[in-house]
This record gives C-alpha cells, sequence and structure tokens, in this order.
C-alpha cells in the first residue's frame, strides 16, 4: 500500500510540476524576457538550452506580482481604520 501511495504521489508531482512549471512559469518567464530585452532573448535554441532558467524568471515574476499586490492591500486606504 506504502508502495502505490508513494508511486500515485510521483505521478502526481510530475504532472503539477510539467504543468506548473514547463508551461505557467515558462511562458510568464519567456514574456517578461522577451519584453526586457526588446525581443531579443530567449529565441531558437536558447528556448531549451535554458528552460530552467526561463521558468525561474517566471517565478521570480510572479513573487513579484504577488508581493505588489499584497503591498497595494496593505497600503489601501481605510481597510484598516481604527
Amino acid at each position: 500500500m506504502h508502495e502505490l501511495l508513494s508511486y500515485a504521489s510521483d505521478a502526481v508531482r510530475y504532472v503539477l510540476r510539467g504543468i506548473f512549471w514547463d508551461v505557467v512559469l515558462f511562458q510568464l518567464g519567456r514574456a517578461a524576457l522577451l519584453f526586457f530585452t526588446l525581443g531579443r532573448y530567449p529565441r531558437g535554441s536558447k528556448l531549451d538550452e535554458h528552460s530552467d532558467r526561463i521558468a525561474g524568471m517566471g517565478l521570480f515574476v510572479l513573487a513579484l506580482i504577488w508581493a505588489t499586490i499584497a503591498l497595494y492591500n496593505y497600503r489601501l486606504p481605510g481597510l484598516h481604520s481604527a
């Protein structure tokens, strides 16, 4: 039973990594890098060579978006009125 749960958790982890890291974060990082480099990077073979770096940039952009929303909501007037 323990092995079955181990295989199931590995399968779920593989699918979630495939969807979140390789699709969502990769595309977010690619869009951000294309925007900041004015369309120069990543293109061609660099997409395959640096896929983890591009997805890491997507993770950074996602964290930056989350932090911006959190700061905006914290500083919103009238939210924390005493």
